[in-house]
């Protein structure tokens, strides 16, 4: 949740074309978007950008003792 509020905060230093640019799209999604739908329910692209920036390595590591524990965990191996 912390890193969430930090890209909110972030986001409101951009201007507004700034903040419609591709490359500020998920500082645009944690402004725009509650936190549930932010984590949970926002479009397919900023699910991706969470669990590139959120995924912890060592968590899915210490569960499953491999570094494609999250694949296997989700099942795309």
């Amino acid at each position: 949740m912390s890193f969430y509020f930090f890209l909110r905060r972030q986001a409101q230093n951009l201007t507004e074309e700034e903040l419609h640019t591709t490359h500020h799209r998920g500082l645009r999604a944690a402004l725009e978007l509650t936190p549930d739908d932010y984590f949970c329910g926002g479009p397919g692209e900023i699910r991706q950008l969470i669990d590139d920036h959120f995924e912890n390595l060592y968590t899915f590591y210490l569960a499953v003792r491999t570094y494609d524990a999250r694949k296997r965990i989700s099942g795309r191996i």
